[in-house]
């Protein structure tokens, strides 16, 4: 614990601080431990590649390392050491109740084990546990459909050709089966004279 003394006592008092906003004069926390909540999703190893900030894997959990990041920023200029602890869920109903005292993000925050919570999106059952601050950047939350593979759409081997194609193809297999069906007539016929 550090104290600071605002001022001093003559009679009246005499304050002496620079600033009077408690956030200017706690700008230094020396190196105190913090520890961050992160939701990871998509795969294991972004665990390891968040805390170590190498930028690989950028398709996996991008939300969380853009967290992690302005995070651990923040707390680089508070002069405290981050510490991770990893959670694969939020608080979500239990029995369908609305509690966040579930295995997650929100439990880890309520419980004490976690300091910050950076990847937390906001909705009303949670915000009876947790307090919520600006966000830092839009994100927009979509769903990407993949289009169907073509064999389930159509016909992949009628595709390539137009309806004429289709058309003189026809025209030119009847006109080879009739061509060779008179010179198998012809043939038979001369092999009779022979």
């Amino acid at each position: 614990m550090i104290s600071t003394a605002p001022g001093y006592y003559n009679g009246s008092l005499v304050d002496e601080r620079p600033h009077r906003e408690l956030f200017r004069r706690r700008r230094d926390v020396m190196g105190h431990t913090l520890t961050i909540s992160t939701v990871i999703q998509d795969s294991n190893t972004s665990r390891y590649h968040l805390l170590m900030e190498n930028r690989l894997e950028r398709q996996h959990d991008f939300v969380p390392k853009i967290c992690w990041t302005n995070a651990n920023m923040a707390l680089q200029m508070l002069n405290a050491t981050p510490t991770a602890l990893f959670s694969y869920r939020w608080g979500i109903k239990v029995n369908g109740k609305t509690t966040c005292r579930s295995p997650g993000m929100i439990n880890d925050l309520d419980s004490g084990r976690a300091d910050l919570g950076t990847n937390c999106f906001i909705t009303q059952e949670r915000l009876n546990v947790v307090t919520y601050t600006d966000t830092l950047a839009s994100f927009k939350i979509r769903f990407v459909f993949r289009q169907p593979p073509l064999p389930y759409v159509a016909n992949i081997f009628s595709m390539p050709f137009s309806t004429n194609v289709w058309i003189a193809m026809s025209v030119c297999a009847v006109l080879s089966t009739a061509t060779v069906n008179l010179a198998a007539k012809w043939e038979a016929k001369e092999g009779k004279v022979n």
